[in-house]
């Protein structure tokens, strides 16, 4: 006995439902049970189809399903060519089904998750209007009412429209805001990929700035994005939305979103992601996207970085301020000065391959006083700047005549008593930069390019590529207080990454 799960948003009468079956149809052939629950304002369905075993090709194998199970009573893909499964789990206990519909969508999720088997009782859960059933079930069994059929479904049955209300968890933020002791692991609606999207399981996440930011309460994510934290992600394609091309369910990928990477599912557009090279595992695929696109914008689209220019880079032991250093050494920079907090970071920073040439403790040294000694007082032709209100001096002191500075961040504050004559006078360019709020369109482009000029050369850190990936820890997501508290206390020397387990 196979039972489906079905809600929508029409309150359909059974009598209504085996009216609009016919006589000789899909009603004859089941056994319907209905239970009305309010399920996030819907209406809760259920049906026992005991003819569903006897389709040809039952005995195949498909894995087309978000949790990545073996459907072994179906050729699934065959039979739901209109929709897509949603969950599918083995209950974990003898039940009836009216103990099933005691069960929130969250509970039968977790259900699932536990379980990952099939046996000769499975129960499958889909989420349709109720309006559109006859439609999705009857194709399901087309080959065995086929004989019985007595009009046809096009002029009939309306196409379904899937609402994805299965829960998937994700880390949220009590209150919508506050200290790290408010994350937590909790569940939401799992989302649906639209035209040109893709859905990806995610394997791993990074940590950035803006996250702790944006849980503070300071950093909205952009219009359309998710209010989730996270922006970058490592993980496989789960499903694809409508004129997705180029890309197949269980590909292997990396991306940039505007928010949401800190959950087990997200749909993402499908220029933003990019195949995931074998050789890097899932926390070094999740370490690339923010990190490497920042820096690559901040470098070359804005600073329009030459070779043979001298470089001053802020924050030097931070995921972006790693990969701004090797990425000027990249590009050809003469000289790259890296700036951070301990000797130990600076110790580690000269020590990289294609690592800082230079370096300066902006607590103890005067960092403009460095550049200036080891460009012979020519100045930095490039500066990135994550800090703001306390660098600004130094940076104007830094700066070569027309020199180009890059703003990415303000985390000593944004109110500068400035004094404008060095702009004027050595014709400065100072521009600020925020990836997140950029355009689709821009995004996509800057990802395009990134991958023709730079993506290849990249590998792990014990890999031969000139750009590499630097750890510095990854925690499992049930320990994602510890990784903001890591972050916070800056004492990370390169990525912070998190794996979803």
């Amino acid at each position: 006995m196979n039972t489906y799960g079905i809600r929508g948003r029409h309150k359909v009468p059974a009598s209504n439902l085996q009216r609009s079956m016919g006589d000789h149809s899909l009603y004859d052939s089941c056994t319907l049970a209905t239970e009305r629950k309010e399920w996030s304002g819907t209406i809760s369905m259920i049906m026992v189809l005991d003819a569903l075993p006897r389709l040809p090709g039952a005995d195949e194998l498909h894995s087309s399903t978000i949790y990545d199970f073996k459907l072994a009573r179906f050729a699934w893909s065959s039979c739901f060519s209109e929709t897509q499964t949603d969950i599918m789990f083995t209950p974990p206990r003898p039940r009836s089904i009216i103990d099933f519909h005691q069960d929130s969508p969250s509970e039968v999720a977790r259900h699932c998750k536990k379980r990952g088997s099939v046996s000769d009782t499975t129960w499958f859960v889909l989420h349709i209007d109720v309006s559109s059933l006859v439609f999705l079930l009857e194709p399901v069994l087309a080959q065995y009412l086929s004989p019985y059929r007595n009009r046809k479904t096009d002029s009939v049955y309306i196409k379904p429209r899937i609402t994805k209300h299965i829960a998937m968890r994700a880390v949220l933020i009590k209150d919508e805001r506050g200290p790290v002791e408010n994350l937590y692991i909790g569940e939401v609606p799992l989302p649906t990929p639209g035209p040109g999207e893709v859905l990806v399981k995610i394997k791993a996440f990074g940590l950035n700035r803006m996250d702790i930011v944006q849980r503070e309460g300071f950093y909205p994510p952009p219009p359309g994005s998710s209010s989730i934290l996270g922006v970058e992600f490592s993980g496989h394609i789960s499903s694809l939305g409508p004129s997705v091309s180029g890309w197949k369910v269980g590909d292997e990928v990396l991306g940039l979103v505007g928010g949401g990477a800190y959950a087990e599912y997200i749909a993402v557009r499908a220029t933003h992601i990019l195949r995931k090279p074998s050789y890097l595992s899932w926390a070094q695929a999740a370490a690339i996207p923010e990190n490497f696109f920042t820096a690559f914008q901040a470098l070359i689209l804005c600073a329009e970085l030459k070779k043979g220019a001298n470089v001053l880079v802020h924050a030097g032991a931070s995921g972006v301020g790693v990969a701004a250093i090797q990425m000027a050494r990249f590009y050809g920079a003469e000289t790259v000065t890296a700036t951070a907090s301990t000797q130990q970071k600076l110790d580690w920073l000269l020590s990289l391959p294609n690592g800082a040439t230079h370096v300066a403790n902006y607590k103890t040294q005067d960092f403009a006083a460095v550049v200036r000694k080891v460009t012979n007082n020519k100045g930095a032709d490039v500066v990135i700047d994550f800090v703001g209100k306390s660098h600004w001096k130094g940076n104007m002191e830094a700066l070569a005549v027309d020199g180009h500075m890059t703003m990415l961040a303000l985390l000593s504050g944004s109110d500068v008593d400035a004094d404008l004559k060095p702009i004027l006078y050595k014709r400065l360019r100072i521009q600020g930069s925020t990836l997140r709020s950029r355009s689709p369109e821009y995004q996509a482009d800057m990802i395009a390019r990134f991958e023709r000029e730079i993506f290849g050369h990249i590998t792990g850190s014990e890999g031969t590529g000139p750009l590499k990936i630097y750890i510095h820890k990854v925690y499992p997501w049930n320990k994602i207080q510890d990784a903001h508290r890591e972050m916070e206390a800056n004492a990370n020397s390169g990525k912070i990454v998190v794996e979803v387990v």
